[in-house]
This record gives structure tokens, C-alpha cells and sequence, in this order.
């Protein structure tokens, strides 16, 4: 009921819904978990990453999505570095997943690190070769190579 609220933009209503399925059965890390995207989505992203962060330390099943998504909330932040770290997380969790080498190759990126970007980069591709954000990417990574801005 949350992640459909969430979806439809009704974000009160949703975190209501989070907030009483998190009373209900606390140790549910998919409702930390709905609960952090709603507050993402609103930008709210301390917040999610608190959610995000429940989320990871409840789960029993190895579900990568909370640590992608707290790598994408610290991001936003500009806490790259960090972000980094949840990312490689999410990859070891779920090796095939371009969006984790994406948001990975996205914070390298906004540290300098132009040479580990374009791997991430290509990782994410080879995966995924239609995604438009990733090539962007590559191409600004390789430009900034090229330029000297290592």
C-alpha cells in the first residue's frame, strides 16, 4: 500500500503507511526500506538514509536495493566517498547490476577519479548498453582524461 502511495506522489500518506507497517513488525527491512525511497524522493535524504540504513541492518536476504539506494541518497548529499562504499556493497550483493557500477561511476566521477569512472562506466554498459546516463558519463570521464583534469 506505501510503495503504491509512493509511486502516486502521495508521500504523507505513504510514510504513514511505512511508519504503521514499521510498528506492526519492526524487523521488516522492506519497510524501512519503502519508508527511506518515499523520504528520497522527496529529497529528504538524511532521512532516507536513516531508513536506508534500518533497511540494511534488518535484512536477512542479501537485498542490494538499500545499500544502492543510500549510495544515491549520499550522493545527492555529495558525500561521494561514502557513497562509494554502498555502491560496492550493492555490487558485491548483486554483481550484475548496472545501476550499482552507474551511481558508482557517477560519485568516482565527482571525486576526479575519471580513469576508475570510465571502468565503472563500461562495467555498467556491458550490462546494459542502451543506458544513455552511463555512456554520457563515459564520454565526460574520458573527456576529462583527455583534457588533463585527473
Amino acid at each position: 500500500m506505501g510503495g503504491r502511495l509512493a509511486m502516486e506522489q502521495k508521500y504523507y500518506k505513504a510514510l504513514k503507511c511505512f511508519d504503521k507497517a514499521i510498528r506492526m513488525t519492526p524487523g521488516m527491512h522492506l519497510a524501512h526500506y519503502g519508508k527511506g525511497m518515499a523520504l528520497q524522493e522527496q529529497g529528504k535524504h538524511r532521512r532516507a538514509i536513516e531508513c536506508f540504513e534500518m533497511a540494511i541492518q534488518r535484512d536477512k536476504s542479501g537485498d542490494y536495493f538499500p545499500h544502492f539506494s543510500k549510495g544515491m541518497s549520499l550522493g545527492s548529499l555529495g558525500e561521494h566517498e561514502k557513497a562509494v562504499e554502498c555502491f560496492d556493497a550493492a555490487i558485491r550483493l548483486e554483481p550484475v547490476n548496472d545501476m550499482a557500477y552507474y551511481g558508482k561511476g557517477v560519485a568516482l566521477y565527482y571525486m576526479g577519479r575519471y580513469r576508475d569512472a570510465v571502468e565503472c562506466f563500461d562495467k555498467s554498459l556491458s550490462i546494459n548498453p542502451g543506458d544513455g546516463n552511463a555512456a554520457h558519463y563515459r564520454t565526460e570521464s574520458l573527456r576529462a582524461l583527455k583534457t588533463g583534469r585527473v
